[in-house]
């Protein structure tokens, strides 16, 4: 006989294990379907998480070694190093992905979470426009299926069952089924031991339009990064633009985690997240901060949302798009200051190239800017740029297009605040939002 289910949820990550425990602690029954093998779970890397996110999912704050030293950079443009110091804020926490997965696993499973390993969803299953659960690869020409009322495709960047959807069914909620090239950033990143006596740790900017850095850890390591936005102007290959600053910076020595490549979906903040029966969360629903790609905290933040409504739904036994709708009401309303950082993200791979490198050079962004940009770029914090602005060669060419940015920016956030409260008013919340945007 098979094992019903309330709930099943494609991807046993950080979103996915927090909506299903969420939804176990209900006392529902839930399966994570996940393609990976335990020992594979999570990024081989290192990452930054609001310490209230743990607080949120009443999990125990992380203690070393899952939690790492925070990173400090200094500021890098064009291979001049400047005494900007980037420095992680207090609030925050660079965790060991790899462990905090372990960690998360464990925490799912004494919830009473299912969770099966090496598990190749191949599709969801839909029946008159509603998701009603997902195909699995078998043996031969047979496909296993998991059905479930409710389906939440939280595999990642993969989007396993966003790639599959229906398209008119995805184009009727306000998604597509391919998330395009340009909300992408393709990134290369590895870890390995540091040389160097006394170097920098420093974030570079000014080579095609990447980001990169290198972060060296009292233990030894070295963090190495390097990223560029899908379809930017200049863009390089991530991996030769992180090959160029380890030359130029020096002090690295054997690889510890060697280098791979990953991309992170950016916000697009107009795509819908929801259809009968189905939710998109995390990274497959484009939730990481467009200015830095973090997504942690943002995705557990949905999770929670995404979980309480969907309990809802299920007090209700309706989980038509209406049903499910104060899930993206109520998130988008919250975070509505990604709605300002998509914004402020497309001037930064769009404006003057060397004013803008200069403003940087001239202490354009303080300190923890990597980490808090919005208030950086708000009314005070933009006041307080005016002699950074005053010292930028060629800032007649930069002012103006920052301005109209940054109010362009203000006006977006202010319409994802008005986010529709149902789903018969969101092709028109969303055509305003593209004007808007552009």
């Amino acid at each position: 006989m098979a094992v019903k289910y309330d709930a099943v949820v494609v991807g046993a990550g950080v979103a996915g294990l927090s909506f299903a425990t969420r939804m176990a602690g209900y006392g529902y029954r839930v399966v994570v379907l996940e393609s990976a093998n335990p020992e594979h779970l999570g990024h081989d890397w290192w990452d930054t998480i609001e310490l209230r996110s743990f607080d949120v999912l009443g999990l125990a704050r992380p203690e070393p070694p899952e939690a790492r030293t925070p990173f400090t950079f200094k500021m890098n443009v064009l291979g001049r190093t400047y005494p900007v110091v980037a420095r992680m804020p207090d609030d925050m926490v660079n965790v060991e992905r790899r462990l905090l997965a372990t960690r998360m696993v464990r925490w799912a499973t004494q919830a009473d979470v299912e969770i099966r390993f090496g598990c190749h969803v191949t599709g969801p299953i839909l029946e008159n426009g509603r998701c009603k659960g997902v195909t699995l690869a078998t043996a031969g020409d047979h496909a296993a299926r998991v059905k479930a009322p409710l389906t939440i495709d939280a595999s990642g960047a993969a989007a396993v069952l966003r790639r599959r959807f229906d398209p008119a069914v995805a184009a009727r909620w306000g998604f597509e089924t391919e998330i395009p090239p340009e909300s992408f950033m393709h990134t290369w990143r590895g870890i390995a031991t540091d040389t160097s006596v006394g170097g920098d740790s420093v974030i570079c900017m000014g080579q095609g339009n990447s980001t990169s850095w290198i972060s060296r850890e009292p233990d030894g390591l070295v963090d190495i990064f390097a990223g560029s936005l899908g379809g930017s102007r200049g863009a390089e290959d991530p991996e030769t633009v992180a090959m160029d600053m380890i030359a130029r910076q020096g002090g690295i020595g054997d690889w510890v985690r060697p280098g791979t490549s990953a991309v992170i979906p950016l916000r697009r903040p107009f795509d819908g997240i929801v259809a009968p029966g189905f939710m998109l969360l995390g990274d497959s629903a484009c939730m990481a901060n467009p200015i830095n790609g973090s997504g942690m905290t943002v995705a557990i933040d949905a999770a929670i949302i995404a979980a309480d409504t969907a309990h809802d739904a299920m007090m209700k036994g309706r989980f038509e798009a209406s049903d499910l709708w104060s899930y993206p009401r109520d998130f988008f309303r919250a975070n509505a200051e990604l709605a300002f950082l998509d914004a402020l993200k497309s001037f930064v791979f769009s404006a003057p190239r060397d004013p803008m490198l200069d403003f940087f050079r001239q202490g354009g962004l303080r300190g923890p800017a990597f980490w808090k940009m919005r208030p950086e770029f708000g009314p005070a914090g933009f006041a307080a740029k005016a002699g950074a602005f005053a010292r930028t060669k060629g800032a007649a060419a930069l002012l103006p297009p920052m301005a109209g940015t940054l109010t362009r920016a203000a006006i977006a956030e202010r319409h994802m605040a008005l986010y529709p409260s149902s789903p018969s008013g969101f092709n028109q919340w969303k055509a305003i939002r593209r004007r808007i945007t552009g």
